[in-house]
């Protein structure tokens, strides 16, 4: 299972250059207190780029 995992991700290995990352939502969960969660609206851009 764990080289069928590396598999799906290989091809992005070779992708370099500039990207950018949006992330919507965070989410977090509250062991202390099952099923209560506290979310954070996004959007968050991140830039960065792969040499």
């Amino acid at each position: 299972m764990r080289e069928a995992a590396r598999n799906e991700v290989r091809p992005l290995y070779d992708q370099r250059g500039e990207w950018t990352l949006t992330v919507t939502e965070l989410v977090g969960f509250d062991l202390a207190q099952p099923g209560e969660q506290t979310r954070l609206a996004g959007p968050w851009v991140f830039h960065f780029r792969v040499p």
